[in-house]
């Protein structure tokens, strides 16, 4: 086995290694569609916070709950929409008091 290649080395043991070559690079796809998919999840969190909580520091529940609900491809808008309509009816201290834990 001394003078085998890489490539001799892979056909000789064909049974196992071409299913792990094959797991490799579907896992490594998932990988960075994983990466692509959130690339810019954490902008886009942050600018939509940006937008929300100073309606809410106004008071106006109502438009921050729209603005939540048109966001909701991103995760944050889903959160926020779900959060401001289960507690729309609770008033503004007990919100913060949610985020505070």
């Amino acid at each position: 086995m001394e003078g085998l290649s890489v490539l001799e080395m892979i056909h000789s043991g064909w049974i196992a290694t071409y299913p792990l070559i094959a797991f490799s690079v579907v896992t490594v796809s998932i990988i960075f569609e994983r990466i692509w998919s959130l690339r810019n999840l954490v902008t886009d969190t942050l600018e939509l916070s940006g937008t929300i909580c100073p309606t809410l520091e106004k008071g106006d529940i109502g438009a921050a709950l729209g603005t939540a609900q048109a966001n909701v491809a991103n995760p944050a808008g889903r959160i926020f929409a779900d959060v401001l309509d289960r507690h729309s009816h609770d008033s503004l201290e007990y919100l913060s008091d949610l985020t505070e834990d």
